[in-house]
């Protein structure tokens, strides 16, 4: 199976994301390292984190926990990758 992003693709971003906003393919930061992960709203407040490599277990995180001091932070929207020749 092709991953979603491959390795060198340039991807699209937007910026502004608004609070509640949680289902897609977003730019986070992780323990200040910046990533690539599906979010999915779940029931009680949650988000579920999942990379598409197996080898990056999924995770929850309070939603609204928007800060960098709690480890985690939505940065952007990935709107779309743009495929390079």
């Amino acid at each position: 199976m092709d991953p979603t992003i491959r390795d060198g693709e340039v991807m699209l971003l937007e910026g502004v994301v608004p609070a509640g906003d949680r289902q897609g393919i977003f730019l986070v930061q992780i323990d200040r390292q910046a990533a690539v992960r599906r979010l999915q709203a779940l029931p009680g407040g949650l988000i579920q984190v999942a990379a598409d490599n197996a080898r990056y277990p999924a995770f929850s995180v309070p939603d609204g926990s928007g800060k960098a001091a709690d480890g985690f932070l939505v940065l952007a929207r990935i709107l779309r990758t743009l495929n390079r020749p």
